[in-house]
């Protein structure tokens, strides 16, 4: 559902990672910005929250297998994101 967004960032900063084994979890804090393109190209989002993030090591290499984002606030217009899929913003 990004495609009809036009450029976007997510900062992220304060990373804590906790690992067992082949199992990790971290958390971080996120800022991101989405600026709507086309005729969108007035709107803009904004949002702050952090990152709850499984992860597991296979083959030697870590793979994400879950995240999960806490928004805290937002600023903006969702509408810049487009459509997206089916039940995304229930």
């Amino acid at each position: 559902f990004l495609d009809e967004c036009g450029p976007t960032q997510h900062l992220i900063g304060n990373v804590l990672v906790e690992v067992v084994g082949d199992i990790a979890t971290s958390r971080s804090y996120v800022s991101d910005m989405h600026v709507g393109t086309g005729s969108k190209a007035h709107l803009n989002f904004f949002t702050l929250g952090d990152y709850h993030d499984s992860w597991t090591r296979i083959d030697g290499r870590w793979r994400m297998t879950h995240r999960t984002k806490h928004s805290h606030a937002s600023q903006g217009s969702i509408e810049v994101l487009g459509a997206g899929p089916s039940g995304w913003r229930s």
